[in-house]
């Protein structure tokens, strides 16, 4: 399933949180499948807040990713569902 992650991060402290990205996405390379992959990759919006749109396949991949950067990252997912699809469903259920 597809998400917008939201996450927001301490501005004070930027040298420890570019570590733990970094350090994020060495571990993401060397286990992929641990984590969620990056559909839209991480956008910088202001004051310490940015987006990005990821795939999960797996609830651990979520897990995975919300132990690892919890200590730098405040993140937040909303799912995010096909139109047509939902369209779809819906006029299914009037029937």
């Amino acid at each position: 399933m597809k998400y917008l992650l939201e996450f927001e991060y301490d501005q004070s402290k930027p040298d420890e949180t570019i570590k733990l990205n970094m350090d994020y996405m060495k571990e993401m390379e060397k286990y992929p499948g641990n984590y969620y992959k990056y559909l839209y990759p991480p956008q910088y919006t202001s004051n310490g807040k940015g987006f990005s749109i990821v795939e999960i396949t797996d609830t651990q991949q979520l897990i995975n990713a919300q132990v690892f950067l919890e200590r730098g990252f405040k993140m937040k997912f909303t799912p995010i569902s096909d139109m047509g699809e939902q369209i779809v469903s819906y006029m299914s259920l009037k029937k």
